[in-house]
């Protein structure tokens, strides 16, 4: 088979008029002021020609800003690159217009290219710094001194539903000079627990797609801060210098400016440092969770940025917009009784017991039957924390002091209720006509205990 060869192509002495039969074009970036490289790839079914003066035309490659800084003329020269393996036949280099988004290609005099034989190279564009979501209508042609390779205007193929190479990237991303707008284009949220009043990591990642720099001197604005907000509920007080850890903590010096009462982080890039468009930025930001259970606000929370510099040293300053969170609503945490969206930041599950199992050993009546109780609780509990355990009745087992034949983790000398004092190592426990236990501890770290009963 030949390249762009279609159904009833084997019919006999069926002929192609002259043409490209592959002219395919797609970028590498949709990020505003980056470098963009263009990627082409031709095939024709006629040999073309140096000797021709074979020339080929791409047309439509419109809202780059390369070549907008001319002084004398408009064209400009741009480099090729070519696959390995493809023959260089139009040299190295090849004139563009901007104002018209024209590359002119003149093929090697020497050069020959055979009906069939892929060329695929490539040269590089300079987005612009403000959205373009038009696709352009790209078009090639190749002119000649022979008529047979005058190859008429026809419209290149892209890529609508291709990806790129970066993290949040979507279908549409692949087509010539779409270019997105200054964002940040991933802002991803985690929690480490639900447990009232514990420490909670929260984990950040936050994608832009432009560079944002420290401040220079000569900045409208003299520094760049990116703001998250909405983080409401923590029990962390407000401070001026809240440490940050993770790997793109060094990008903010390490610190950060925390508001309590509106849940706002200030994040200011340090001196020398940069965000680099499409690398995660991943960050850590320890906050102690409240002592009652809350509503994630991850609804309300967002990311924003004032930036001084942006795109390269000669950019200017923006406002870049707000964003919404992303949180991960499907994965459980590494904690006991976690479930699905236990991730979203600062969710926090009321005071309970995430473990709350009981057993017996035998069913048999009459017999003596050892129960069996486990307890993890969310929180420490105190020395004075009474744990009452109801429904154990009926049982012929009278109301006295019962035997704790093992325990988990360590409790206070206390253990029981108004009729006495029990030590638990000293294997006691009480117990009620009613079917009701106390149990005095010192944590809520979790316990396991055995009482005998007949």
């Amino acid at each position: 088979s030949h390249p762009g060869s279609v159904a009833g192509d084997q019919a006999p002495l069926k002929i192609q008029s002259p043409a490209f039969v592959v002219k395919s074009i797609r970028q590498s970036s949709v990020f505003p002021w980056a470098i963009n490289v263009i990627y082409v790839s031709i095939v024709a079914n006629v040999e073309l020609t140096g000797n021709t003066q074979a020339a080929l035309t791409i047309s439509g490659l419109l809202g780059s800003t390369t070549g907008q800084d001319a002084s004398f003329d408009t064209y400009n020269t741009l480099s090729l690159t070519y696959s390995a393996g493809s023959p260089s036949i139009f040299g190295l280099n090849g004139s563009w217009t901007r104002e018209t988004g024209q590359l002119l290609l003149q093929m090697v005099p020497a050069a020959s290219h055979s009906a069939g034989q892929i060329c695929a190279f490539s040269f590089e564009l300079r987005n612009p710094g403000k959205a373009n979501d038009e696709s352009a209508s790209i078009s090639i042609r190749s002119s000649s001194s022979s008529a047979l390779l005058r190859l008429p205007v026809v419209a290149m193929d892209m890529m609508p539903l291709a990806l790129l190479n970066f993290t949040g990237s979507v279908g549409g991303d692949a087509l010539p000079l779409r270019v997105k707008s200054p964002s940040f284009i991933l802002a991803r949220f985690h929690q480490s627990t639900t447990y009232p009043g514990k420490l909670n990591t929260i984990r950040i990642t936050l994608v832009t797609n432009v560079d944002c720099l420290d401040a220079a001197p000569h900045a409208f604005i003299n520094e760049t801060i990116v703001t998250i907000t909405g983080l409401i509920g923590s029990a962390t007080p407000s401070s001026s210098q809240l440490a940050v850890g993770g790997p793109g903590a060094a990008i903010f010096g390490g610190t950060g400016a925390w508001y309590q009462n509106s849940g706002t982080l200030m994040l200011k890039i340090a001196a020398g440092h940069k965000i680099s468009a499409g690398s995660a930025i991943d960050l850590t930001l320890p906050l102690v969770n409240p002592a009652r259970g809350c509503q994630s606000p991850r609804l309300f929370t967002y990311v924003a940025a004032v930036c001084a510099r942006v795109g390269s040293d000669t950019n200017g300053s923006l406002v870049m917009p707000a964003r919404y969170i992303d949180v991960d609503l499907a994965t459980a945490l590494d904690e006991l009784g976690s479930v699905a969206g236990d991730s979203a930041p600062l969710f926090v599950r009321s005071p309970s017991f995430v473990v709350r199992k009981i057993s017996q050993s035998n069913p048999v009546a009459g017999a003596v039957n050892i129960i069996t109780l486990t307890l993890i609780a969310n929180v420490d509990l105190s020395s004075s924390t009474v744990l009452t355990l109801r429904g154990l009745a009926p049982t012929s087992t009278p109301s006295s002091p019962r035997t704790l034949l093992a325990g988990g983790y360590s409790v206070s000398p206390q253990l029981g209720s108004g009729t006495g004092t029990y030590n638990f190592y000293g294997d006691t426990w009480t117990s009620n006509d009613r079917g009701s236990t106390w149990l005095q501890v010192s944590n809520g770290t979790g316990a396991s205990w055995s009482a005998r009963e007949g």
